[in-house]
């Protein structure tokens, strides 16, 4: 269990220093341009549109949910899945916890899917989205389960 915690830790650490080295960077990427929101009865899906060669680190969730790579290739690395590439069309569950950070490597379409009634993207990432992983730990139970349900 302690080299578990280990290997999460320094997966975190790896995460967080490139997320602090891609702030130092003078980029031109502007991901709000290319993040699209969409929503449907119970139903919230953000988008996120990367051109080949662009990073992104992605937020820490509190929510197991749904995420796909609609179109492209991309390497993704997260303290859950290690280092990995995804060719899309293909889903996959989101598990609670998870930050990755994504390399594309061809153009690609992201997405994410959230079960809410609420229609306020600021509301809806207070109830999904950890600001810290000391956030997140804060709200495990003494099994060290979140005690959570889906935000609907």
């Amino acid at each position: 269990m302690k080299e578990l915690a280990k290997n999460v830790q320094d997966a975190r650490d790896r995460i967080a220093a490139l997320e602090n080295g891609m702030a130092l960077l003078d980029s031109d990427i502007d991901i709000d341009e290319q993040t699209f929101h969409m929503f449907a009865p119970n139903l919230y899906s953000r988008t996120l549109k990367m051109k080949a060669g662009q990073s992104v680190v992605g937020k820490i969730h509190k929510t197991e949910h749904l995420f796909a790579v609609q179109s492209g290739r991309c390497r993704v690395f997260s303290e859950t899945e290690g280092l990995v590439e995804y060719e899309g069309p293909m889903q996959m569950i989101t598990k609670i916890g998870t930050k990755r950070a994504v390399l594309a490597l061809t153009d690609c379409i992201l997405t994410t899917y959230h079960p809410t009634r609420e229609t306020d993207v600021d509301k809806i990432e207070e109830k999904v989205i950890a600001r810290s992983f000391d956030e997140l730990e804060a709200l495990t139970g003494p099994d060290g389960l979140l005690m959570l349900e889906a935000p609907l």
